[in-house]
């Protein structure tokens, strides 16, 4: 795949061999299976020597939706752009190219998420809107998120986005992210004190 990867100037990886196969079969040829969900900081090193874009394409269900998430953090950290394709749930790439095959599979990868966008979704996805508190259970589920991001524009972008989702003004949801923010720093030069 190596060759294919540095022309496409982008890698996408699977989970295992017959999604990988799958879409070498079909041409899709820029795609390595990280075998299951033991994906290492040693892959993402590999990985970051060979292109500077990676695309996540885990199986839909719990078990991918949770490797995905240590994934991105893993590849992050080597500076690659990370995106997650968003498979149906209950599909792997696999049975994805089967169904819909390559223009399918290139409308899907095509649409694939932000790493932080996909974070989001997946906070997002046990919320359930029917309770009354959906919004401060959604809010909880995305502050952790929210309080990681370092940069100015790149929060400001994301108050915007979540203030949506959750229908919540964007100076709600900046109050809270403000307080949460001192009390980490408090916390921090109460442990420099005492430390």
């Amino acid at each position: 795949a190596r060759a294919s990867i540095r022309r496409e100037k982008r890698v996408v990886v699977v989970e295992g061999y017959m999604d990988c196969i799958s879409l070498h079969q079909v041409g899709i040829t820029n795609v390595v299976a990280s075998l299951g969900t033991a994906f290492t900081r040693e892959h993402a090193r590999l990985l970051a020597k060979e292109s500077r874009e990676v695309v996540i394409a885990y199986d839909a269900d719990t078990a991918g939706i949770a490797a995905t998430l240590r994934s991105l953090d893993i590849l992050a950290e080597q500076g690659l752009r990370v995106l997650v394709m968003s498979l149906p749930l209950g599909e792997d790439p696999d049975s994805f190219i089967q169904s819909r095959g390559v223009e399918g599979w290139k409308e899907l990868e095509g649409n694939a998420l932000s790493l932080l966008d996909f974070k989001i979704h997946a906070g997002l996805q046990g919320v359930d809107k029917e309770d009354s508190n959906w919004q401060i259970h959604g809010t909880q589920a995305i502050l952790p998120i929210l309080l990681d991001i370092e940069s100015p524009v790149v929060l400001e972008t994301y108050l915007g986005k979540v203030s949506t989702l959750l229908d919540l003004p964007t100076d709600v949801l900046r109050a809270e992210v403000d307080r949460h923010k001192q009390g980490q720093r408090r916390t921090r030069r109460r442990r420099h004190i005492t430390g």
